[in-house]
């Protein structure tokens, strides 16, 4: 079991401590902790845990309860997004049962997998108010590191550098997420009597420290918060004003020698350790090192040009994300199209009303095409999957592209999303900004086309360089 739940852009942990008696195998995991969370100094919101014994049912039960209170903009109403989840785990410390509910101003989404007799799991994902269902592997998914770490601080029997190999199912994919935790410092005078350890997975390093009776004090949370326990004076907060995410957008920036040149290509050099999604892939060449973007024409014979029968299916499906199936979907795609039959112009038709029906306002979710449709507010991720949707509704082959877009007045790219559309070419669109064809203003990290893999651009946040080549000395 990893110290983790997981949610778009946001990893919000959940802490051991320990009781002190011994009456069953799991007795001293019971817990009970709460966390402020801020970032850049600025209340962020609560973190409450809790590790309980059900004994009627013979489950050792983990409960977090994250509510993040943020502004739009700094002097805008503020908005609350909730993540709530619940871990049951068997008398032998093997997950049984796990549940994630998000709720925000979009709406519920939820993600759930039991395990069924066999080792299969029965997965699901509740987005839109629509339930999506899918068959995954099984999954390795204990308290076993936990419990071993409990006894280990109970024993003061723990040297630093001691690791323990753990691993957690990811809710937002279904996956089998591995980490490596790390006792970085046992209790000394030079931190505060505190034991240090830190968890490395999906190429972040998160630290916490936990004091000598098991109870967690202080954990980060990278790239953006960090919890403390309630009443400690050492406390990371200096002001009570809510969280604005207008303002720690630069925290979410990659500097840049300014803008991109005719006759230049894109170079991505990125930290030890961090690789770009496969997902992405076809759009690179790698060369000594760093990845060297290609146009988008030399990169779309990999992607599929012409676009096989099977991938056109595939890309006008529907998913959790884009339900081009929905009704409301296919009426409001219809009514853009109107008695166009050219796709090229269909695309910028519903990237141009896409871009004109949202009101555009930074969120710290991924809603799905219908929550936008409803809530008719959203950031780039919101407008991208209901573009994407109205396209695959119009049996337009569309992928949703996470990645980067330049910044003129920053001199520096932000972390965007837009969509890959087909029309006997691939194109980008950015119903965003409205921009169609949209290319050289930007770069791709990973497609995703589920919102499964959304947790895989914080293996390279932080970590990528930005420089320019001359297309000559390719």
């Amino acid at each position: 079991m990893r110290f983790s739940t997981i949610c778009f852009l946001l990893l919000i942990p959940f802490r051991p401590s320990y009781s002190a008696s011994f009456l069953s195998p799991w007795q001293n995991l019971i817990a009970h902790d709460t966390l402020l969370l801020s970032c850049k100094g600025q209340d962020a919101g609560v973190l409450y845990h809790s590790i309980d014994l059900d004994s009627e049912q013979n489950n050792i039960v983990l409960r977090d309860s994250t509510f993040v209170s943020f502004a739009p903009e700094a002097g805008q109403a503020v908005n609350t997004i909730a993540i709530c989840e619940i871990k049951k785990y068997d008398g032998q410390g093997r997950l049984l049962f796990a549940q994630q509910d998000l709720y925000s101003v979009s709406g519920i989404s939820r993600w759930r997998a039991v395990r069924q007799a066999g080792g299969q799991w029965d997965y699901s994902v509740l987005a839109g108010g629509i339930t999506t269902k899918k068959n995954i592997s099984a999954h390795c998914d204990n308290i076993l590191a936990l419990a071993a770490i409990e006894k280990g601080i109970r024993e003061n029997a723990i040297h630093a550098g001691q690791t323990w190999q753990d691993t957690s199912l990811n809710m937002l994919s279904g996956a089998c997420d591995p980490a490596t935790i790390t006792c970085i410092a046992p209790p000394t005078a030079g931190n505060h009597g505190r034991w240090v350890f830190s968890s490395q997975s999906d190429g972040q390093s998160e630290r916490w420290e936990i004091d000598r009776s098991g109870k967690t004090i202080i954990q980060e949370v990278a790239p953006l918060f960090t919890g403390i326990a309630k009443g400690y004076s050492d406390s990371t907060l200096s002001s009570a004003l809510p969280l604005a995410l207008g303002d720690i957008g630069g925290l979410f920036k990659i500097n840049a020698p300014g803008a991109k040149k005719a006759g230049e290509s894109i170079r991505l050099a990125l930290d030890s350790g961090a690789v770009l999604d496969i997902s992405v892939g076809p759009f690179y060449d790698h060369l000594n090192g760093a990845w060297i973007l290609k146009s988008l024409k030399k990169a779309s014979s990999l992607l599929g040009e012409p676009l096989a029968d099977s991938l056109k299916v595939k890309y006008t499906s529907p998913t959790v994300i884009m339900q081009s199936n929905d009704r409301e979907i296919v009426t409001l795609s219809k009514k853009i199209k109107g008695m166009e039959t050219d796709n090229l112009k269909i695309i910028k038709l519903m990237t141009e009303y896409v871009y004109g029906l949202l009101r555009k306002q930074n969120t710290v979710t991924f809603s799905s095409a219908l929550e936008t449709l409803h809530a008719g507010f959203g950031d780039c991720g919101e407008h991208a999957v209901l573009l994407g949707a109205l396209l695959r509704a119009a049996h337009i082959p569309a992928r949703v592209i996470v990645g980067a877009v330049y910044v003129d007045n920053e001199k520096a790219y932000r972390y965007h999303a837009w969509v890959l559309a087909y029309a006997g070419k691939w194109l980008f669109a950015d119903a965003a900004i409205n921009i169609f064809p949209a290319e050289g203003d930007r770069f791709p990290l990973l497609i995703d086309d589920d919102g499964a893999l959304m947790i895989e651009l914080m293996r390279v946040v932080g970590k990528i360089k930005v420089s320019y080549i001359s297309t000559l000395s390719r």
